[in-house]
């Protein structure tokens, strides 16, 4: 009964107004006359220019290049940092890899070695290593998660030499959905707790057919050396990816609804079936506190929950004197795919206060980009994928990658009104195959030299450089 409900629900809303549903941009940013800006609506890569051959060269606003690798291969979907040291999942040869990137010197990073171990073979289905790679400042590890295997380095010494330390594999649950026979991948992302000492696996399925989760698959990583599984978590639905406060208390977890899994990521992010969506994803803040404390069977409580969406990525942060704001991004295509700010000081009941938008991802703009498609290459084109602040603690810019719309760079100091200030598309030169770029990773940015640091398929790591006028 209660998804006939659903369903009616669902339908009910695609015959509302689209344009009651969805955001205006969020205005375009005034560039430098050495800066090569869009040529076309913000966000977009025209067709006209893939034709001609100036997608090639990028665009840029208030972000100037400073040094650009591939790595030899091109980048996959993520990347995490320790110290002076970027690892970044690629696509080799003989499967799954992560290069180890030297920045010590930003104008010249050096591929020092990529991770494979035998132990990856035929793990992590169609995905592989994918969005869960993550390291701790705090303990000097490296976690790098395949299937339903964490892998753990010490980085601690000296970040260019990981030491491998262990792997632990805590297998897949009993849903009959789960597994290699349904083209299940196990770990989705994840995210070391804030002390490092927790790893929070998120599963959205991952496979064709599985509706369910478990939304959190926890391990405890005290000793390195000897991970332990404590819980499974939110068995009857699937989260996509979350963050946590500044202490590990609470999660912010990007979900989908019970029984609805898989299939409802998918109808979001290649499907212009967005808005229903909507009723069936969203952000949930539960209590960790238990898990952190190490209690014997902890306990997770949902204090609050906030649907419509941007349910891919969830970055928490303090904004303008202490009020606790989520700054989350949405894997969907348009009408919709942006960001949005949910104001979550009272957990029991966040509000979303203002959205993150470009042209690209609003009508009748958005029916316009879907033309630029790159005959098929960039099949999730403009859409919100990982987001960083520049100081978690007091947050002034937020710095998006957007898929084909590059890095984006918001001012949010105001989080009701949130500007774009500044862009940067990566070029991709004549000897690609590709017209342009698509930019997935997380966003690093060095507060103290106002570099951003950030990976693209095509170029694997660029290096840039903000606006002195925009460094907080």
């Amino acid at each position: 009964m209660r998804r006939r409900r659903v369903i009616a629900l669902c339908l009910a809303l695609l015959c509302t107004s689209a344009a009651s549903l969805v955001p205006t941009p969020s205005g375009a940013a005034a560039c430098r006359p050495e800066d090569r800006p869009e040529t076309g609506m913000s966000g977009a890569v025209p067709l006209a220019d893939q034709l001609s051959g100036r997608s090639r060269l990028g665009y840029s606003c208030n972000l100037s290049l400073i040094a650009a690798t591939d790595l030899g291969s091109g980048g996959d979907t993520q990347m995490t940092w320790n110290q002076d040291c970027v690892y970044r999942s690629v696509p080799t040869g003989g499967g799954d890899g992560i290069a180890v990137v030297d920045v010590s010197d930003p104008a010249h990073p050096r591929l020092v070695r990529v991770l494979q171990e035998p132990e990856w073979q035929g793990r992590g289905g169609v995905l592989g290593i994918h969005e869960g790679i993550h390291a701790s400042a705090a303990r000097g590890i490296l976690v790098i998660p395949i299937g339903t295997m964490l892998t753990t380095y010490d980085v601690s010494e000296d970040c260019t030499a990981p030491r491998l330390v262990s792997h632990f594999d805590f297998g897949f649950p009993a849903e009959p959905f789960k597994g290699p026979a349904f083209q299940g991948a196990g770990i989705h992302s994840g995210q070391l707790s804030p002390d490092g000492t927790f790893y929070y696996a998120t599963d959205i399925g991952n496979g064709a057919l599985s509706p369910t989760g478990p939304c959190l698959t926890i391990v405890d990583l005290l000793d390195v050396a000897h991970p332990k599984r404590v819980m499974r978590w939110g068995d009857e639905f699937p989260c996509h990816d979350l963050d946590f406060n500044a202490d590990g208390t609470r999660a912010y977890l990007g979900f989908y609804a019970s029984m609805v899994g898989h299939p409802s990521a998918v109808v979001g992010a290649f499907t212009p079936v967005v808005q229903p969506s909507h009723l069936l994803s969203g952000l949930r803040i539960v209590d960790t506190s238990e898990v952190q404390a190490r209690v014997a069977d902890p306990e997770i409580l949902i204090l609050g929950e906030l649907t419509g969406g941007r349910q891919h990525t969830e970055t928490f942060t303090r904004i303008g004197g202490g009020r606790s704001y989520v700054v989350a991004a949405e894997e969907g295509f348009c009408p919709g795919g942006n960001a949005r700010i949910v104001d979550v000081t009272d957990e029991v009941n966040p509000v979303a206060v203002s959205e993150l938008t470009l042209g690209v991802n609003t009508l009748p703009g958005c029916l316009i980009a879907q033309a630029d498609r790159d005959a098929g290459r960039n099949l999730l084109l403009y859409m919100t994928h990982y987001i960083s602040v520049d100081d978690p603690a007091d947050a002034k810019l937020a710095f998006i990658s957007w898929y084909s719309a590059g890095l984006r760079v918001f001012d949010i100091s105001d989080p009701s009104h949130p500007v774009e200030v500044a862009y940067y598309n990566p070029g991709v030169g004549d000897a690609s195959d590709r017209s342009h770029d698509s930019t997935t990773t997380y966003p690093r940015y060095l507060p103290e030299t106002g570099q951003v640091w950030v990976g693209s398929g095509v170029n694997a790591l660029s290096i840039l450089s903000l606006d002195p006028a925009l460094r907080p």
